[in-house]
């Protein structure tokens, strides 16, 4: 079965969960082409040859010209009937009409090649839409996955519709499918959860000492922290936890690894609090050096006011890292509060600083979290068993 991947940018490099899907579907031959309205540049070298041959950009279309390119399409000559009581009485707003008109283009460059077997869309954004009405025109059908941000913050208006017209949807957590279910009063039947998964040998740490030996040989606690630098994140909770941390006498150093709107606000608060010394912002990094950073520190923590399944908690756990998280929304799913991590209350950084101190004078019970974490992604978010589960979705449900 060849599938062709439609989403807003690839490669990106705050989504490294859809660039190791992508990769493993074209290791096993199943992959047709990747379609994106942009790519990352400095996300291009993490990518095989074989997937970085089969990326191909949707063209930028500007607003006065989507007018003309409408006229020229030869599938609406074919095919008159489908958009045209929306189309001649102008009913389709411009946001929809730009949507038609990109998912018209992305219907002609899948034609420009053997058809795939289907698409498969990553968010319920842009990209499903576009996959919807190339679906219309070239009879390829398309199933998507809805995450975090486009179900609680931005939901398209017209999720039911999106997911009649798919041939299944999926997303990546328990808790998500209830949502979708009781909120968008949306078929229970039509939806499936695939986590996200992770290599859990890429993230093996057998390099990384033990607990034990890391403390007698550094006094240091090395703290590390990985997400978009966004208010939703909460990393100046981090920071305030931080402060109160210093302010008891503790020897640490957090690294916070990402970049985005918040990062100006928060270097500041971080000099205002003279925490120079103790706290980094390290901007976006690539993956190989996330993964060194996972190895070289002693507790993973997260602050985050909402979450689907975060990845980048999953490979902190994948590396044997003790974890301190929120226990927000689909969190629970994975870290099971004192047995392989902490949960804390949100907007809490009294909590998350006192959970950070118990721990760092605990090396036995951080290795055994550790132990515990890595474990129970091998058994519940591999990367090798999530995929298949998707592949499956796509047997059962797509034929054109």
């Amino acid at each position: 079965m060849q599938i062709a991947y439609v989403v807003d940018t690839f490669p990106k490099r705050s989504e490294t969960f859809v660039r190791d899907e992508v990769e493993w579907m074209a290791r096993r031959g199943c992959l047709d082409r990747v379609f994106a309205l942009k790519s990352e540049p400095e996300a291009l070298e993490e990518l095989s040859d074989n997937v970085r041959k089969r990326i191909r950009l949707l063209p930028e279309i500007e607003a006065p010209e989507m007018y003309s390119r409408l006229n020229r399409l030869r599938w609406l000559r074919r095919q008159p009937g489908l958009f045209r009581s929306r189309l001649m009485a102008r009913s389709m707003s411009r946001e929809s009409f730009e949507q038609f008109v990109l998912g018209s283009a992305l219907a002609r460059m899948l034609r420009a090649e053997p058809l795939p077997d289907a698409m498969h869309v990553h968010f319920a954004g842009l990209s499903a839409h576009l996959a919807r009405y190339a679906r219309h025109i070239t009879g390829v059908p398309y199933t998507f996955c809805a995450h975090h941000y486009d179900i609680f913050h931005s939901a398209p208006p017209n999720f039911p519709v999106l997911t009649h017209d798919a041939a299944r949807m999926t997303t990546i957590s328990e808790y998500n499918r209830r949502y979708l279910i009781e909120h968008f009063k949306l078929p229970a039947d039509k939806i499936e959860v695939i986590h996200c998964g992770i290599d859990t040998e890429r993230f093996d740490s057998d390099t990384r000492a033990s607990a034990q030996e890391r403390v007698a040989g550094e006094s240091t606690l090395n703290l590390i922290s990985v997400g978009r630098l966004t208010a939703v994140k909460a990393q100046s909770d981090q920071i305030e936890a931080a402060r109160l941390l210093a302010d008891a006498g503790l020897d640490f150093k957090l690294r916070i690894i990402g970049d985005g709107e918040q990062s100006a606000a928060l270097s500041k608060q971080i000099d205002t609090l003279g925490l120079s010394s103790h706290v980094q912002l390290l901007g976006a990094q690539a993956s190989r050096t996330v993964r060194q950073e996972l190895r070289r520190a002693d507790i993973f923590v997260m602050s985050s006011l909402s979450e689907g399944i975060p990845v980048a908690l999953m490979e902190a756990m994948a590396t044997r890292l003790p974890v301190i998280t929120t226990g927000v929304r689909g969190i629970p799913e994975l870290v099971i509060d004192q047995v392989n991590g902490v949960l804390v209350p949100e907007n809490n950084p009294r909590a998350l600083a006192d959970a950070i101190h118990d721990l760092a004078a605990d090396p036995t019970r951080r290795h055994s979290m550790g132990e515990s974490g890595r474990q129970t992604v091998i058994e519940s978010f591999s990367a090798d068993k999530e995929y298949r589960k998707l592949a499956q979705v796509w047997e059962r449900n797509v034929s054109r």
